[in-house]
C-alpha cells in the first residue's frame, strides 16, 4: 500500500489505506479527516511534552553544566548520552499514559496490535 501511495498522483489509494487503518470503512471522508487529525494532533503534543520539560529543566542545569564543561570533567556527548539514558523510563510510560485514556476515547480501532502500532509511532517520536 506504501508504494502505491508514492505513485498514485491523486492519492486515493493513500486516503483509502488511511481511512481502513483508522476504521472508516465506508469511506466517510469527514471521520477520515478526523481520525487524520487526531493522529496528527497526539503525534504533536507528544513532541512538545517531550520536549518542553528538557528545554526547562537544561536552564537549571547550565551553570552546573557550564561549569563542569570548563574543568574539563566530560565532553557534551557524555552528558547527553547519560542524560539521555536516564530519561528513558520517563520517555516511554508518557505515551503509553497518553494512549491508554486517549486511544479509546477517539475511537480508534480496539485491536490490541494497533494500539501497540500507534505507541511504537509516539514512542519513536521521543
Amino acid at each position: 500500500m506504501i508504494s502505491s501511495c508514492a505513485v498514485d498522483p491523486t492519492g486515493t489509494d493513500c486516503a483509502n489505506f488511511t481511512a481502513e487503518y483508522n476504521g472508516c470503512q465506508d469511506n466517510n471522508f469527514v471521520e477520515f479527516h478526523s481520525m487524520v487529525g487526531a493522529m496528527y494532533f497526539l503525534c504533536v503534543m507528544q513532541m512538545f511534552l517531550n520536549f518542553l520539560p528538557t528545554v526547562i529543566v537544561f536552564q537549571g542545569e547550565k551553570p552546573v553544566f557550564v561549569r563542569e564543561r570548563a574543568g574539563n570533567m566530560y565532553d557534551i556527548w557524555v552528558y547527553a548520552t547519560t542524560k539521555m539514558i536516564a530519561e528513558i523510563p520517563i520517555m516511554l510510560l508518557v505515551p503509553m499514559m497518553l494512549l491508554i485514556f486517549v486511544y479509546p476515547s477517539i475511537g480508534f480501532q480496539d485491536k490490541l496490535s494497533e494500539f501497540f502500532e500507534f505507541y511504537l509511532i509516539l514512542a519513536l517520536m521521543v
